[in-house]
């Protein structure tokens, strides 16, 4: 089984069924649905909990605070169908204002956690008024996985290969896809996507993807800090405090963890904002000359 995700995002198993082990939580799963080969795991985003500075403590003990769609403002917060608004350029806003793809709830999309065997390399997608079939290497995405097509399709001979390629019109549909409403009373991703207001500045600063921050009239990485600040604090979750005493004590234990830096190589926020108006500069100077 495999799970694609980044360094700031955390697994969390729910004790309750004594699961202290991500292998136990799939083994529980695939009890539920033998048939499964992906599960959807939901995933929870955590803001700075107002925090403005970095220090030297475990993630999961300095950010504590999510977004969590039933402590917003309005009574009822609207849920978009599209993706997360937090960088879709062209129309920023808050999650509580239509910024989650969470079927309802207070997740944020979901990743598949497939089994690779069952994996396709490679896709195909079908027109349904047409029938005209177009093949596509590029398969499963960063945050989901799509599944070999397991029944036979006549018209699919001329797409016959050593190994069979995935429907990508089937995705998420049928029992071979746990959904992430089954998936999140046994485990979640907890997602510490901007931590503090220095940490991100200085993520902005030393990106490559610098530029996805300016991209309308009133973005900057500020503006995008501040707009997390509204809504992704409005709940306190300290779930993965379980997690910190075992953690701490064998990161002392290891070699690893003994040569851990926490001394962090951080600059002011002015600092940054100074680099902000530098990025923006070098924006226009492009834009300019294309």
């Amino acid at each position: 089984w495999m799970l694609t995700h980044d360094v700031d995002e955390f697994v969390y198993i729910n004790p309750v069924n004594n699961h202290t082990m991500i292998h136990d939580a799939v083994e529980y799963l695939y009890q539920l649905n033998n048939h499964a080969r992906s599960l959807s795991v939901p995933r929870y985003i955590f803001g700075s909990s107002n925090h403005d500075y970095f220090k030297p403590d475990l993630v999961i003990d300095r950010f504590t605070r999510r977004w969590n769609r039933f402590k917003c403002k309005k009574k009822k917060a609207t849920v978009a169908s599209g993706r997360r608004r937090l960088f879709q350029q062209d129309q920023p806003r808050s999650y509580c204002n239509g910024g989650s793809h969470g079927q309802g709830t207070s997740y944020d999309l979901e990743k598949g956690f497939s089994l690779v065997s069952s994996m396709a390399l490679s896709c195909y997608t079908q027109n349904k008024t047409t029938g005209q079939v177009k093949t596509s290497s590029y398969c499963s995405r960063p945050h989901t996985h799509t599944l070999v097509t397991s029944r036979h399709n006549e018209t699919m001979k001329n797409l016959t290969v050593h190994r069979p390629k995935g429907d990508k019109g089937l995705h998420g549909e049928g029992e071979r896809y746990m959904n992430m409403r089954h998936v999140g009373y046994t485990m979640v991703i907890m997602h510490y996507m901007v931590k503090s207001r220095q940490e991100f500045y200085n993520r902005v600063c030393s990106s490559v993807w610098s530029d996805k921050y300016f991209r309308c009239e009133k973005c900057t990485p500020e503006f995008y800090f501040n707009l997390t600040e509204e809504y992704a604090n409005n709940f306190v979750d300290k779930r993965m405090a379980r997690y910190s005493a075992p953690l701490k004590k064998r990161l002392k234990n290891s070699s690893i963890g003994t040569s851990c830096k926490t001394e962090s190589n951080l600059h002011s926020l002015d600092h940054y904002r100074h680099c902000f108006d530098n990025i923006q500069k070098s924006l226009d100077k492009l834009g300019a000359t294309l």
